[in-house]
């Protein structure tokens, strides 16, 4: 009886075979050259581990469209992502090279756009990196891109199968940052550690269950350095994240929602309001629960004090929130997010006006404000994701029998 080894947690990837790498006359139309396009042979590594031929893969980031040739290459169908017009141009161009692919271009924002719901059995990417900006603190500019892509992970979980893995290669970075005086220095002399495969992980744990984690190691050279703690920088992981949907606990839901009853108003929505007022319109029951709340900073701060008294952790697109509220966490954003016990709960903000028009269509459900069986048909409709649509019609038809 032959025992199945599991596969290596590390990969040396020796050689970028020439065949399948960038040519040269797309790498010479980008204004950088080229220099963060990944290899193929990365992710056909990924795509051989995670996937099988005929699958549908996606990656939000999709770059020079490398994820999209690894699966034109491997029989896989492809949906990529990315938001640049002049790499989408190229990612079609070096498509064209391929004629058996079956792969999809989407122009446009990975935090705003992706394919449908419940419709990928692999997302796969190369994240895009953080560089430190000319001027003005480099810490608020790497705050932003984690948010950036914190809401790109929200997003794009939607659209993965129940079970469906998300891969997503990351390297930890050495930064040339200004010293306190606001000198820069060269890598040669000084440098700085930031732990972007490690914050990225804390990122995608947020939204999925992280189950494991590998190396890739790659042949680089590179001078020495008067910083004895420089090295040539050859290593980059791939964080490996699984969706799991396990249902909301009712009980202790309710329980959460009569205490916060009690403290203003809200409205109930998404899947756990269908649970409470339209059942039979649920194709699954729901992980979460959505309410609705005024955009309002004084009432924002009575919610979250109730939620960190009750032992929540309360975060703004991954940042932790503590009070009072900073604006900064509010403004440009949609939600705050609460998690204890096993119960999340997203705080949706809308202006006080929307809020006070969808209040007119709420009903009671168990001691707490539900928005409506008509209301939530046609936020289902707007949403327009063929899982809503296909609740939208489960709805209407329970409602007209």
């Amino acid at each position: 009886m032959t025992v199945r080894s599991a596969p290596s947690s590390w990969h040396s990837l020796a050689v970028e075979a020439s065949a399948h790498r960038l040519p040269e006359d797309l790498r010479a139309r980008d204004p950088r050259g080229g220099i963060d396009c990944g290899w193929v042979e990365q992710m056909q590594l990924v795509l051989a581990q995670f996937s099988s031929a005929g699958q549908r893969i996606l990656d939000p980031f999709a770059g020079f469209g490398t994820t999209l040739v690894a699966c034109a290459l491997t029989g896989r169908v492809a949906v990529g992502i990315e938001r640049q017009a002049h790499r989408v141009a190229l990612i079609h161009e070096r498509l064209a090279r391929y004629p058996d692919s079956r792969c999809e271009v989407l122009a446009g924002d990975a935090r705003e756009i992706s394919a449908a719901d419940a419709s990928i059995d692999l997302v796969l990417t190369n994240l895009p990196y953080f560089e430190a900006p000319a001027e003005g603190p480099w810490e608020d500019s790497y705050a932003a891109h984690l948010g950036m892509l914190d809401a790109a992970f929200a997003r794009q979980r939607r659209s993965m199968k129940s079970g469906a893995l998300f891969v997503a290669a990351a390297e930890n970075l050495r930064l040339d940052v200004a010293d306190a005086h606001g000198v820069s220095h060269p890598s040669g002399a000084r440098g700085r550690f930031v732990p972007f495969a490690w914050d990225v992980a804390r990122l995608l744990g947020r939204h999925l269950t992280l189950c494991e984690e590998q190396l890739l190691v790659y042949p680089r050279e590179r001078p020495a350095s008067v910083d004895v703690t420089a090295t040539n920088r050859a290593h980059e992981y791939l964080l490996v994240g699984r969706r799991d949907d396990p249902a909301v606990n009712v009980n202790q839901a309710m329980a959460l929602l009569r205490q916060l009853a009690a403290v203003g108003r809200f409205i109930v929505t998404g899947g756990f309001a269908l649970l409470l007022v339209a059942p039979e319109a649920l194709d699954r029951a729901p992980p979460d629960v959505d309410i609705l709340v005024p955009e309002s900073r004084d009432v924002l701060e009575l919610f979250v004090r109730r939620l960190l008294t009750l032992g929540f952790a309360v975060t703004s697109w991954g940042e932790p929130v503590s009070l009072p509220l900073a604006p900064s966490l509010i403004e440009g954003r949609l939600y705050l997010r609460a998690i204890h016990g096993g119960l999340t709960l997203d705080l949706t903000f809308t202006s006080p006006p929307a809020f006070e028009a969808l209040g007119e269509h709420a009903v009671t459900s168990g001691g707490v404000q539900v928005l409506g069986r008509s209301a939530l048909r046609t936020q289902l409709l707007l949403a327009s994701r063929p899982r809503d649509l296909a609740r939208a019609q489960a709805l209407g038809e329970a409602q007209d029998g």
